[in-house]
């Protein structure tokens, strides 16, 4: 079995700028987040997506998703950096919960290929 990932929904106010946001997190967020192994566990990495829309613009929703060795919990990942953690809060970011999820398939073209492929005998 996998490690699990906690996925979070990002929602931003109108007035932030998404691409700013992104940025910062990119930048700054994610470098900051704690790696240390904790009573309840470790995280193992962080991924940030954005919400594609179809429209002309941009969307102002994430998703961010964290994985972790150990307990899954409905927090955020552990930044240490007052700094960080002060201008995270200038966006004023709206984040929900969805869950802790784990990989149950895979999926990709050659695997699919490969099931395709006529069965042998002595296979």
């Amino acid at each position: 079995m996998t490690s699990p990932k906690i996925v979070f929904r990002i929602n931003l106010p109108e007035h932030v700028d998404a691409d700013e946001f992104e940025a910062f997190m990119r930048d700054r967020f994610f470098p900051a987040v704690d790696f240390r192994s904790t009573r309840i566990g470790q995280v193992t990495g962080v991924e940030l997506w954005r919400i594609v829309e179809h429209t002309d613009q941009p969307s102002r929703t994430f998703l961010m998703e964290y994985g972790i060795e150990g307990w899954p919990t409905s927090r955020l990942p552990r930044v240490d950096d007052e700094a960080v953690l002060a201008v995270f809060e200038t966006y004023h970011p709206y984040f929900e919960p969805i869950g802790a999820f784990t990989q149950r398939a895979v999926g990709s073209e050659a695997s699919l290929n490969e099931a395709e492929a006529p069965v042998r005998p002595g296979r």
